[in-house]
Protein backbone atom coordinates (compact mmCIF):
# COMPACT_ATOMS: atom_id res chain seq x y z
CA UNK A 1 0.00 0.00 0.00
CA UNK A 2 2.65 2.21 0.93
CA UNK A 3 4.41 1.97 -2.71
CA UNK A 4 1.38 3.02 -4.35
CA UNK A 5 0.48 5.91 -2.40
CA UNK A 6 4.34 6.82 -3.36
CA UNK A 7 3.78 6.41 -6.73
CA UNK A 8 0.37 8.81 -6.92
CA UNK A 9 2.18 11.39 -4.87
CA UNK A 10 3.57 13.26 -7.77
CA UNK A 11 0.02 12.77 -9.29
CA UNK A 12 1.83 12.49 -12.85
CA UNK A 13 2.47 9.78 -15.10
CA UNK A 14 6.11 8.70 -14.95
CA UNK A 15 8.33 6.89 -17.58
CA UNK A 16 11.58 4.97 -17.71
CA UNK A 17 13.00 5.51 -21.43
CA UNK A 18 16.27 5.34 -22.02
CA UNK A 19 18.35 8.97 -22.03
CA UNK A 20 15.89 10.47 -19.61
CA UNK A 21 16.88 10.89 -16.03
CA UNK A 22 15.81 8.66 -13.47
CA UNK A 23 12.54 10.20 -12.41
CA UNK A 24 10.87 12.45 -15.28
CA UNK A 25 8.07 12.42 -15.64
CA UNK A 26 6.29 11.52 -18.77
CA UNK A 27 4.89 14.92 -19.16
CA UNK A 28 8.34 16.12 -18.72
CA UNK A 29 9.57 14.16 -21.57
CA UNK A 30 7.32 15.08 -24.11
CA UNK A 31 7.51 18.89 -23.72
CA UNK A 32 11.39 18.91 -25.01
CA UNK A 33 10.77 16.36 -28.22
CA UNK A 34 11.77 18.20 -31.37
CA UNK A 35 9.76 17.33 -34.51
CA UNK A 36 12.40 15.35 -36.09
CA UNK A 37 12.08 13.32 -33.15
CA UNK A 38 8.22 13.01 -33.65
CA UNK A 39 9.29 12.23 -37.64
CA UNK A 40 11.33 9.32 -36.75
CA UNK A 41 8.78 7.95 -34.30
CA UNK A 42 5.89 7.82 -36.53
CA UNK A 43 8.03 6.39 -39.44
CA UNK A 44 9.35 3.82 -37.01
CA UNK A 45 5.90 2.52 -36.06
CA UNK A 46 4.59 2.85 -39.63
CA UNK A 47 7.44 0.81 -40.69
CA UNK A 48 6.52 -2.12 -37.45
CA UNK A 49 10.07 -1.13 -35.83
CA UNK A 50 10.95 -1.55 -31.97
CA UNK A 51 10.46 1.94 -30.59
CA UNK A 52 10.10 3.17 -27.10
CA UNK A 53 11.41 6.88 -26.93
CA UNK A 54 9.37 8.92 -25.48
CA UNK A 55 8.01 10.43 -29.12
CA UNK A 56 6.66 7.21 -29.98
CA UNK A 57 5.15 6.32 -26.31
CA UNK A 58 3.40 9.75 -27.30
CA UNK A 59 2.38 8.46 -30.64
CA UNK A 60 1.10 5.21 -29.47
CA UNK A 61 -1.04 6.82 -26.23
CA UNK A 62 -2.42 9.57 -28.44
CA UNK A 63 -3.63 6.66 -31.29
CA UNK A 64 -5.01 4.67 -28.78
CA UNK A 65 -7.24 8.02 -27.79
CA UNK A 66 -8.24 9.39 -30.87
CA UNK A 67 -10.55 6.96 -32.94
CA UNK A 68 -13.14 8.24 -34.66
CA UNK A 69 -16.49 8.80 -33.29
CA UNK A 70 -19.19 6.14 -33.77
CA UNK A 71 -21.50 8.04 -36.24
CA UNK A 72 -18.64 10.20 -37.74
CA UNK A 73 -18.21 8.98 -41.94
CA UNK A 74 -14.44 7.94 -41.06
CA UNK A 75 -16.11 5.46 -38.33
CA UNK A 76 -17.94 4.76 -40.75
CA UNK A 77 -15.56 3.83 -43.29
CA UNK A 78 -13.62 2.14 -40.95
CA UNK A 79 -16.28 -0.54 -39.81
CA UNK A 80 -17.59 -0.95 -42.92
CA UNK A 81 -13.60 -1.98 -44.14
CA UNK A 82 -13.30 -4.37 -41.10
CA UNK A 83 -17.08 -5.65 -42.23
CA UNK A 84 -15.66 -6.55 -45.73
CA UNK A 85 -12.46 -8.04 -43.81
CA UNK A 86 -14.22 -10.40 -41.96
CA UNK A 87 -17.11 -11.19 -44.60
CA UNK A 88 -14.12 -12.24 -46.91
CA UNK A 89 -12.54 -14.36 -43.87
CA UNK A 90 -15.86 -15.89 -43.00
CA UNK A 91 -18.26 -15.39 -45.80
CA UNK A 92 -21.38 -13.01 -45.72
CA UNK A 93 -23.30 -13.01 -42.20
CA UNK A 94 -26.21 -15.16 -41.27
CA UNK A 95 -28.94 -15.70 -38.75
CA UNK A 96 -29.57 -19.35 -37.72
CA UNK A 97 -32.75 -20.04 -36.03
CA UNK A 98 -33.48 -23.53 -35.09
CA UNK A 99 -36.54 -25.30 -33.26
CA UNK A 100 -36.21 -28.35 -32.24
CA UNK A 101 -39.44 -29.76 -30.30
CA UNK A 102 -39.39 -32.74 -28.05
CA UNK A 103 -42.59 -34.16 -29.28
CA UNK A 104 -41.44 -37.06 -26.65
CA UNK A 105 -42.29 -34.46 -23.74
CA UNK A 106 -45.24 -32.60 -25.50
CA UNK A 107 -48.40 -33.21 -23.85
CA UNK A 108 -49.76 -31.79 -27.30
CA UNK A 109 -49.19 -34.18 -29.12
CA UNK A 110 -51.49 -36.55 -27.15
CA UNK A 111 -54.13 -34.34 -28.09
CA UNK A 112 -53.49 -33.90 -31.84
CA UNK A 113 -53.68 -37.96 -31.78
CA UNK A 114 -56.53 -37.83 -29.64
CA UNK A 115 -58.47 -35.12 -31.32
CA UNK A 116 -62.18 -34.89 -30.64
CA UNK A 117 -62.00 -36.77 -26.93
CA UNK A 118 -61.49 -35.66 -23.71
CA UNK A 119 -58.26 -35.50 -22.08
CA UNK A 120 -57.24 -35.10 -18.45
CA UNK A 121 -54.22 -33.74 -17.63
CA UNK A 122 -52.20 -35.18 -14.47
CA UNK A 123 -51.96 -32.69 -11.57
CA UNK A 124 -48.54 -31.05 -11.15
CA UNK A 125 -48.32 -32.87 -7.47
CA UNK A 126 -49.24 -36.62 -8.52
CA UNK A 127 -47.37 -39.20 -7.51
CA UNK A 128 -44.48 -39.96 -9.45
CA UNK A 129 -45.23 -43.12 -10.84
CA UNK A 130 -48.16 -41.78 -12.40
CA UNK A 131 -46.12 -39.06 -14.31
CA UNK A 132 -44.25 -42.01 -15.57
CA UNK A 133 -47.33 -43.64 -17.12
CA UNK A 134 -48.37 -40.57 -18.52
CA UNK A 135 -44.73 -39.96 -20.04
CA UNK A 136 -44.67 -43.61 -21.35
CA UNK A 137 -48.22 -43.23 -22.90
CA UNK A 138 -46.70 -39.90 -24.89
CA UNK A 139 -44.06 -42.13 -26.19
CA UNK A 140 -46.16 -44.63 -27.61
CA UNK A 141 -48.70 -41.95 -28.93
CA UNK A 142 -45.70 -40.42 -30.55
CA UNK A 143 -44.29 -44.03 -32.07
CA UNK A 144 -48.37 -44.79 -33.23
CA UNK A 145 -48.59 -41.43 -34.56
CA UNK A 146 -46.62 -39.39 -36.55
CA UNK A 147 -48.65 -36.86 -37.67
CA UNK A 148 -49.94 -36.08 -34.83
CA UNK A 149 -45.95 -34.60 -34.40
CA UNK A 150 -45.94 -33.16 -37.79
CA UNK A 151 -48.94 -31.51 -36.73
CA UNK A 152 -47.51 -30.06 -33.46
CA UNK A 153 -44.60 -29.07 -35.24
CA UNK A 154 -46.23 -26.95 -37.90
CA UNK A 155 -48.50 -25.74 -35.07
CA UNK A 156 -45.20 -23.87 -33.45
CA UNK A 157 -43.50 -23.16 -36.63
CA UNK A 158 -46.85 -20.98 -37.77
CA UNK A 159 -46.80 -19.65 -34.28
CA UNK A 160 -43.38 -18.44 -34.64
CA UNK A 161 -43.88 -17.01 -37.72
CA UNK A 162 -47.14 -15.00 -36.57
CA UNK A 163 -46.10 -14.15 -33.70
CA UNK A 164 -42.05 -13.68 -33.18
CA UNK A 165 -41.44 -12.62 -37.13
CA UNK A 166 -44.91 -10.54 -37.13
CA UNK A 167 -44.97 -11.51 -40.95
CA UNK A 168 -47.81 -12.55 -42.92
CA UNK A 169 -47.58 -15.54 -44.71
CA UNK A 170 -50.78 -14.82 -47.03
CA UNK A 171 -50.18 -11.17 -47.92
CA UNK A 172 -46.02 -12.17 -47.76
CA UNK A 173 -44.89 -9.11 -45.85
CA UNK A 174 -44.81 -8.03 -41.93
CA UNK A 175 -47.12 -6.90 -40.05
CA UNK A 176 -44.96 -5.13 -38.07
CA UNK A 177 -41.50 -5.52 -36.74
CA UNK A 178 -40.31 -9.19 -35.67
CA UNK A 179 -37.55 -10.13 -33.51
CA UNK A 180 -35.16 -9.80 -36.23
CA UNK A 181 -36.24 -6.48 -37.29
CA UNK A 182 -38.24 -8.08 -40.52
Amino acid sequence: MINRIRSFQTGLITARASGLSERQTFAESISTLTEEQIRTAAENIDNKIADDSPAAQLLRRSDTSCRSIGYMPASASSNRRLMYGLCDKFGIPHIFFTISPDDERSWRVRLWANAGCNMTMPSLDCQESICIADYKVRRETRIKYPGACALEYQSIIQTLIKRLFCWDVKKQKSTKKGIFGT
